[in-house]
């Protein structure tokens, strides 16, 4: 269904209310695995964990008819997937990294109540 003001999408995404585009080539695997990642309750949902480990996400796992092709033929679109992923995790962990010893530092640095006097 296509939603032409931002309010619409907005009260579709809280509702949960989505569906793959009409003519969309993706196997029943496939849709699954979206309809365990867009679920509104976190408990029902699919851990990041979990989702990692997802047969449809395996290098393994057959090929989609229609596939999303890379510029790169020998790095499937998936396997690309999993390095932006794995990038944003990285760069995540450095930057809370980052925070944490510029918070500590600044604690450090900035004068007690009996040096201020």
């Amino acid at each position: 269904m296509r939603r032409f003001s931002q309010r619409e999408t907005h009260n579709a995404i809280t509702k949960v209310d989505w569906s793959f585009p009409d003519g969309f080539s993706v196997t029943q695997q496939g849709k699954d695995f979206v309809a365990a990642l867009l679920r509104k309750s976190p408990d029902e949902r699919l851990t990041a964990e979990a989702a990692l480990k997802a047969t449809w996400l395996s290098p393994n796992a057959p090929q989609s008819p229609q596939a999303l092709l890379s510029s790169d033929p020998k790095r499937p679109v998936k396997q690309l997937l999993r390095e932006f992923n794995a990038q944003r995790m990285l760069s995540k962990v450095v930057k809370g990294a980052h925070r944490r010893l510029s918070a500590d530092k600044s604690a450090e640095l900035a004068p007690t109540a009996a040096e201020v006097r």
